[in-house]
């Protein structure tokens, strides 16, 4: 969401309460860092990022350079 960075109001009260609360909830969920660092999973290693990238990147280079000749047979 693109928008522009306003100062909220002093106190906001009734339904833009909640709102407000509902907001920080979702805004902290969505940007806290500390969370995804001490998520279990591992990392992958930059050798293997960069190799999945050449073979797309060679996928690709082979299917413009056939034409878009692959064919899939459909039986």
């Amino acid at each position: 969401m693109i928008a522009p960075v306003r100062e909220p109001p002093a106190r906001p009260t009734g339904s833009a309460n909640r709102l407000a609360a509902a907001r920080r909830v979702v805004a902290a969920a969505l940007l806290n860092r500390s969370a995804r660092r001490n998520s279990g999973t591992p990392r992958v290693s930059n050798l293997l990022a960069w190799t999945f990238v050449a073979w797309a990147a060679a996928v690709a280079i082979s299917y413009v350079a056939l034409g878009g000749r692959w064919i899939i047979p459909l039986y």
